[in-house]
């Protein structure tokens, strides 16, 4: 792998689980870091004429388009400077993020890339496990003065989910967490599927991984992330392989969650997914959908007040939904954006399974958790998830281009 990616992959994962400047402040620590070195490549890569991988250029176009959209429906709706700096943060992160993998550079034209991903995935995998574990210390001890720094304050999600029994980490979102360790899941797929084997060290990392999401009682997770993941170990070879460690570990791995349940007031908030008598529907979406559906009533005001260009960054207090957040900051138009984003992602995803690309599998997890999980939450653009999900996209597509010049002689 060029020195360039491996530093720059580790560089952006380890910071994107970085602090806030202050409990209160808008500012994370990563954007001190990120923002210039950003700006430092691009111009670095500009003045070397570098040229731009296609597919990773087209992405990266739409979502400047994308930007520049809800810029203009945000200025449009009178919204304040405070907005215009999360329509960036949002929207122009992700964008910046691509830029440090678009442009090709001339280290990676004779060396192999094929672990790019891998790459990756190790780092994320790692700094899940470190947080799973920071989320049973916050468990068992009251470590709050020190998450309220990570979390940006203490008027925050993680700090009411706190009541329900529901542990993040440093995520101050329930939903993040799910999302992230979702794709966490998703990770350890992959690196199964390269070694073709399952050693302890994996079992162990997966029982973190696992520990982390259910700790957060993330629907995302729950009924998205995880069974998506069980779903593609059954048709992994390697899973029946080494079947009967795979079942040990699990029965070993349920007991320590009955022990678990014992001391966790979070165990009664999961359970209630399987009590009598629920509406499942509103249950599951969290009232986003079934009787007094919010989603309904929240769609229902954006188009009473603009349908085509929604009311920009500000409308809204809650964007609890990845087509809801398009379509309330763009209407209908945003709605078009987001529909052409993902036929891209899919197009991808069918390009690299033509190729019989090792990634494709990996990203059709990541696209079916966008589209499924989406309807309750903005993966896409979720603060702090969103520069891991992004990272990810972007290394997939330039492994996809980089093998395919290695073993294809593809320009």
């Amino acid at each position: 792998m060029s020195k360039y990616n491996k530093k720059v992959v580790f560089l952006l994962t380890i910071l994107s689980f970085s602090f806030y400047l202050g409990v209160g402040s808008n500012f994370q620590f990563y954007q001190l870091i990120f923002y210039p070195l950003t700006i430092l490549m691009v111009v670095a890569n500009l003045i070397k004429k570098r040229s731009i991988q296609k597919t990773l250029g087209s992405v990266f176009l739409l979502l400047v388009m994308i930007l520049i959209f809800f810029i203009l429906t945000t200025i449009i709706n009178k919204g304040t400077i405070s907005d215009l700096l999360v329509a960036f943060k949002s929207i122009g992160e992700p964008a910046m993020v691509i830029s440090l993998f678009m442009f090709v550079r001339q280290d990676e034209e004779y060396c192999q890339n094929i672990d790019i991903l891998s790459w990756f995935s190790k780092c994320l995998i790692i700094m899940l496990c470190i947080n799973a574990t920071w989320a049973f210390v916050s468990m068992i001890g009251d470590v709050t003065f020190i998450n309220l720094y990570f979390w940006g304050g203490e008027d925050s999600v993680a700090l009411r989910a706190l009541t329900n029994g529901r542990y993040s980490g440093i995520f101050n979102q329930p939903m993040e967490s799910g999302t992230i360790y979702s794709i966490g899941l998703f990770c350890w797929y992959y690196l199964v599927k390269l070694k073709k084997q399952i050693k302890m060290n994996d079992l162990v990392k997966l029982i973190f991984l696992f520990f982390g999401g259910i700790l957060s009682v993330s629907k995302v997770f729950l009924f998205v992330g995880a069974p998506l993941f069980l779903l593609a170990m059954l048709t992994n070879k390697t899973f029946y392989r080494y079947f009967i460690k795979v079942l040990s570990w699990s029965i070993a791995t349920i007991f320590l969650v009955m022990q678990l349940l014992v001391i966790w007031k979070g165990g009664n908030y999961l359970a209630r997914f399987w009590a009598p008598g629920q509406n499942l529907a509103s249950l599951l979406t969290a009232g986003r959908f079934g009787e007094d559906s919010q989603l309904v009533t929240l769609f229902k005001s954006v188009s009473e007040h603009n349908l085509f260009i929604g009311g920009g960054y500000g409308f809204s207090d809650v964007y609890d939904s990845l087509y809801f957040y398009f379509f309330s900051i763009g209407g209908i138009i945003g709605l078009a954006f987001l529909l052409i984003l993902l036929l891209t992602f899919y197009k991808q995803i069918s390009s690299q399974y033509k190729k019989k690309g090792s990634e494709y599998i990996v990203f059709l997890l990541l696209f079916c958790l966008i589209v499924a999980g989406g309807v309750g939450a903005p993966i896409l653009t979720l603060n702090r998830v969103n520069i891991l999900v992004w990272i990810m996209i972007a290394i997939i597509y330039k492994q996809a281009y980089l093998n395919n010049r290695l073993y294809f002689g593809m320009n």
